[in-house]
């Protein structure tokens, strides 16, 4: 089984690392054809459309950018900054620091909120 790998820049030096060594603050590069390895605030991007079906439901790829919103409380689909952990990069490049992996992510919370999730039996 290949371990994911995913390309950082830490101290100012590039490393192609596995997945699960990511900690928040890395700086994550981004490419097509490429999952997010967690969820990623932009800081530039060139190009980029990411499939987001998996988490929000949208049947194409949205286009991210780097811009900075200063609404507060969107949803995820409003979150045009920000790339989330598990979706699949279509197009483009991109820059970004991790703000949150693994259970943190929002995915990661969807998937515990699952598992928390007691099964109760009908009375049929």
């Amino acid at each position: 089984m290949t371990i994911p790998v995913t390309i950082v820049k830490r101290d100012g030096a590039i490393f192609e690392i596995p997945v699960d060594e990511l900690v928040t603050g890395d700086i994550v590069i981004l490419e097509a054809g490429k999952y997010i390895p967690a969820d990623i605030r932009i800081l530039e991007a060139n190009n980029l459309l990411i499939d987001e079906a998996a988490l929000t439901g949208e049947s194409v790829p949205v286009e991210k950018n780097s811009e900075i919103i200063l609404k507060e409380k969107l949803v995820l689909a409003e979150q045009t900054n920000m790339a989330f952990m598990s979706n699949f990069i279509t197009n483009g490049r991109a820059v970004g620091i991790i703000v949150a992996i693994a259970v943190d992510s929002e995915i990661g919370k969807i998937a515990a909120a699952i598992f928390k999730t007691k099964q109760e039996k009908t009375l049929l």
